[in-house]
C-alpha cells in the first residue's frame, strides 16, 4: 500500500479535511449541499440515439405516488456465498470407500443375526437339556460328576460346541478329560 496511487486523494481531503484527527477544513453538510443545489440539471427536450425507453413516465394523477422499485439492503445469499474449489473426485477413493461400506453392512447384518441367535433363551436352554440327556445316558459317571461334567460344559462355550458334535464315546472322552483337568 505504501506506493499506491490514491486517485482520489485529493477528492478525500476536501470532504474529510487535511488533518484526519480534527477533521479541520473538512467540507460540511451545508457546503456540501450549495454545491448539489447549485450544479446545473438540465434535461435535454429532445432525446438523442433514439432512447425513447430512457425517459419513461406515466402521470394517471398528480397526487400519485410513482411506483419504484428498492433494492434491499440486505446481500443475497446468491452474492455472498464463497464458491469453494471442489477437490478432483478419485475413482480409487470412492471404492475404497464403497468397500469399506459393504463390509460394514455385512458385518452389520452377521452380527444382528449372531445377536438373534444367542438372544434366544430357547437356544439355550434346549442345548442344555441336549447335554443333560447325553450325560444322563453315560451310565459310567456317577450323579455328582454328571452335575460338575454339566457346569464345566456349560461355563466354557468351546467346549459346549465340541461336546455337542462329537459322537458318544467322543462325548465321554471330553467329559472324563474335564473331570480330570486336562
Amino acid at each position: 500500500m505504501r506506493h499506491k496511487h490514491w486517485t482520489h486523494y485529493p477528492d478525500w481531503c476536501d470532504i474529510f479535511g487535511n488533518d484526519r484527527a480534527t477533521g479541520e477544513h473538512s467540507q460540511s453538510f451545508e457546503n456540501a449541499l450549495k454545491e448539489v443545489l447549485k450544479l446545473d440539471d438540465d434535461v435535454p427536450d429532445e432525446m438523442q440515439f433514439g432512447d425513447a425507453c430512457a425517459f419513461n413516465t406515466f402521470h394517471v394523477e398528480e397526487d400519485s405516488i410513482s411506483e419504484t422499485h428498492a433494492t434491499s439492503s440486505k446481500p443475497n445469499a446468491e452474492e455472498t456465498s464463497k464458491k469453494r474449489k471442489r477437490k478432483p473426485v478419485n475413482e480409487v477413493d470412492e471404492a475404497i470407500v464403497a468397500a469399506i461400506n459393504n463390509l460394514a453392512d455385512i458385518t452389520k447384518s452377521t452380527m444382528n443375526d449372531l445377536v438373534k441367535q444367542l438372544a434366544v433363551p430357547d437356544n439355550l436352554s434346549n442345548t442344555q437339556d441336549v447335554v443333560l440327556d447325553a450325560l444322563r445316558e453315560m451310565n459310567e459317571l456317577s450323579d455328582e460328576e454328571q452335575v460338575i461334567a454339566a457346569q464345566l460344559l456349560f461355563n466354557n462355550h468351546n467346549n459346549l460346541a465340541l461336546f455337542k458334535r462329537l459322537n458318544d464315546k467322543g462325548k465321554l472322552t471330553l467329559v472324563k478329560r474335564l473331570l480330570r483337568g486336562d
